[in-house]
């Protein structure tokens, strides 16, 4: 087992033995494990005394699923209740190992299991190892396991943070319980499959001031998330309350949270799950991600990106045709859009249903559409485009294949992922426009296809040369980090194991298409959604954010890439205010991007005020790095939100929206001291702020200094 060691006296006397449990410290967490089953029976915050795992007939150590063929599918196996593990101890680790499991529905089982934890630094780190010498597959793995979450004593809530979607959210843990998972088929409450994709690098639980950060210690696109329950369920159900008290009813109530990873361990494989950390922190959300931030900061970097991307620009993303053939523009008339749109300071179109059939029809072909012109009249309007200081990013998909095409029919099924009976997932399509798609009844189905085929990548290979052919400068790959409802593959003729992760050939499909012919460093590859690892290979990530909670998680963990979001309203202030907020270049969407520019001329005016507004003060907001709410306070703001920007010379900046339809008075500090003088977007001179007071306009925006 591959055990990552300590340097020399950077763990001394963190590990102890007594009374029958073994404790471990780390700077930030104090931990107990009992010797007698290896649970986690105590675990504590040293800076706050918050009692993470609290009661230690409660604590667990790990829980595996092995199904047994066609009988006992849920055929779990815990760690509690096994023979006592043999147990070994040292400067900053301990571990247990379990030499053969018993499942309470199936017997003995040779399935040996070592779990060491170390304490590194400000962290504990789980790494659980697998040998499977039984006859059937180990298919789920919960390792670490919290088996009673406590909370702070002067929590007002308790909630899930997790990434997600170019942003975070938050999941309530208590006093209020989310559960979500179908009540038929659990139990108890339960939150399950937290985000959208496979692997979810980390989550937080916290309450306003403090929290504990879970999450994975190696680079991996393995399926790893995390679950948690509610025991034994709610007393008030309407309302989703979890019990006063430390019970109800004569049965214990306690909050289990669960580290879940789906390895597929097969009949004599052995497997190292990809080691988990904890550690706890004080302060928001941004304390919590700075941890993430420090252990992946050493060895993922973002892709270089095209000079003319890191300028501040806006775009346009326009649509001309669906799978029902609205046909809206000819691509000879593409140029007169690129000419409104330079004439507005708009440096690039983001080009959608260009293809053969329109958007989300014929995936993942890229051939033209001969109703709306030839092939060479679309390269030569990107050509023309161009010329007028306008990019044309051509749309493109490759996660689905269209069922209803015959090339699908024909060919493509032998590539999409399968399910464990050897059937292709389905993914439900997109509907547009007419009540028959509305209604779901001739709505473009999807499969997902498989990344770990070497024949579909070749495909995709063939599709992007048609792309590169037409001239455009770049491509926004829709959708590039969705794959649900699939999450692994199980037909091996593919040439990958049973149960292969489908999101392990993400950066892979990039990293060759960037050795294509006719690829330069000009060349934007842009994606919907990206995951924080695809960042090693897109240059931007496109999404939308229209929560006013929004939790800015992506901005925050890498402050150079370039992130944009759509705006759609006729009077979008506010959503253009959060581009400020958040560094996020704009992109513009009249009638749900199916418009032009001239389609809505408030929006429009106030985001060409902005442009000129963050163009002149670059310096911080938008060449400085974004720091979210860290070093900026401000009271008085009821509905709205702050951030702050550092520049290279060190200096700050602060800046201010607020989201509401009334005027506001906030007083705001920057650094500990009160701002000075504020200046607002549609002002260009700088205002004293009297005692750090700002008066601002309703669904308006400032920057303090």
């Amino acid at each position: 087992m591959n055990m990552k060691m300590l340097t020399a006296g950077a763990a001394m006397s963190a590990m102890s033995v007594f009374a029958g449990n073994a404790t471990l410290d780390t700077e930030t967490l104090a931990l107990e494990f009992s010797l007698e089953n290896g649970s986690l029976v105590s675990m504590t915050a040293k800076s706050t005394g918050w009692r993470i795992q609290r009661r230690p007939e409660l604590g667990m150590s790990w829980k595996l699923i092995v199904p047994m063929d066609d009988d006992h599918r849920d055929n779990p196996i815990f760690g509690v209740g096994q023979k006592r593990p043999e147990f070994e101890s040292g400067d900053g680790f301990v571990r247990f190992t379990w030499n053969g499991v018993t499942s309470e529905r199936t017997g003995d089982l040779d399935i040996r299991i070592v779990q060491e934890i170390r304490a590194e630094e400000s962290h504990a780190v789980w790494r659980t190892r697998i040998d499977n010498n039984s006859p059937h597959v180990v298919e789920s793995v919960y390792a670490p396991v919290i088996g009673d979450l406590g909370r702070p004593a002067d929590a007002k809530r308790l909630q899930l943070l997790q990434p997600g979607y170019g942003q975070a959210g938050e999941i309530d843990l208590w006093p209020h319980f989310a559960g979500h998972q179908g009540d038929y088929g659990c139990e108890h409450p339960t939150i399950t499959r937290l985000g959208t994709t496979a692997c979810e690098p980390f989550v937080f639980i916290h309450d306003d001031g403090q929290g504990l950060y879970l999450g994975t210690m190696r680079r991996t696109e393995d399926t790893l998330t995390w679950f948690c329950e509610l025991f034994p369920g709610y007393d008030d159900s309407l309302y989703g309350h979890v019990p006063d008290g430390d019970e109800i009813g004569g049965k214990p109530v306690h909050t289990v949270v669960h580290t879940v990873h789906q390895p597929y361990v097969m009949p004599g494989e052995s497997e190292d799950l990809a080691p988990v950390m904890l550690e706890a922190y004080r302060g928001g959300w941004e304390a919590g991600a700075d941890v993430y931030k420090g252990w992946i900061g050493g060895f993922s970097k973002d892709a270089p990106a095209p000079a003319w991307i890191s300028e501040p620009n806006a775009w346009l993303e326009l649509h001309i045709n669906s799978p029902e053939d609205e046909l809206r523009w000819r691509y000879t008339e593409l140029p007169e859009i690129a000419a409104e749109c330079a004439g507005y300071g708009v440096k690039a179109i983001q080009l959608i249903g260009w293809n053969n059939g329109g958007q989300d029809q014929g995936n993942p072909s890229h051939d033209t559409d001969p109703r709306l012109g030839t092939r060479e009249e679309l390269a030569a309007a990107i050509a023309e485009a161009e010329k007028l200081g306008v990019k044309i990013i051509i749309f493109s998909k490759f996660t689905w294949a269209d069922r209803a095409e015959r090339w699908y029919r024909d060919e493509l099924v032998k590539y999409a992922v399968k399910d464990p009976y050897g059937d292709a997932y389905f993914k439900g399509g997109y509907k547009y426009f007419t009540p028959a798609q509305f209604l779901d009844i001739n709505t473009k189905n999807f499969s997902v296809m498989c990344f770990g085929c070497d024949e579909y990548l070749d495909i995709c290979d063939r599709e992007f040369d048609k792309v590169l052919g037409l001239g455009a400068v770049g491509i926004l790959y829709d959708e590039c980090a969705f794959r649900l409802p699939a999450l692994a593959c199980f037909d091996m003729s593919h040439g990958h194991r049973y149960g292969w992760p489908v999101y392990r050939n993400d950066n892979l499909l990039i990293e060759r298409f960037r050795r294509h012919d006719g690829v330069t460093d000009d060349f934007l590859f842009a994606g919907e959604g990206c995951n924080d690892w695809q960042f090693e290979q897109y240059n931007l990530s496109y999404f939308r954010t229209r929560v006013a909670g929004h939790i800015p998680m992506q901005r925050y963990l890498r402050p150079r890439v370039q992130l944009m979001v759509g705006i759609q309203g006729f009077n979008d202030r506010n959503m253009v205010n959060q581009c400020l907020l958040n560094r996020y270049i704009m992109s513009y969407e009249p009638y749900n991007f199916h418009g032009r520019l001239r389609d809505f001329p408030l929006t429009l005016e106030y985001g060409r005020k902005m442009d000129a507004f963050r163009t002149g003060l670059r310096k911080w907001l938008w060449d400085g790095e974004f720091t979210g709410r860290v070093g900026i306070e401000v009271s008085g703001l009821a509905d709205g939100a702050y951030s702050r920007f550092v520049a290279g010379d060190g200096s700050a900046m602060g800046v201010i929206a607020n989201f509401s339809r009334e005027d506001a008075t906030v007083e705001a500090s920057l650094d500990g001291r009160p701002v000075v003088e504020y200046r607002a977007v549609e002002d260009g001179d700088w205002t004293k702020a009297e005692g750090g007071r700002i008066p601002l306009k309703e669904m308006s925006a400032v920057a303090a200094r």
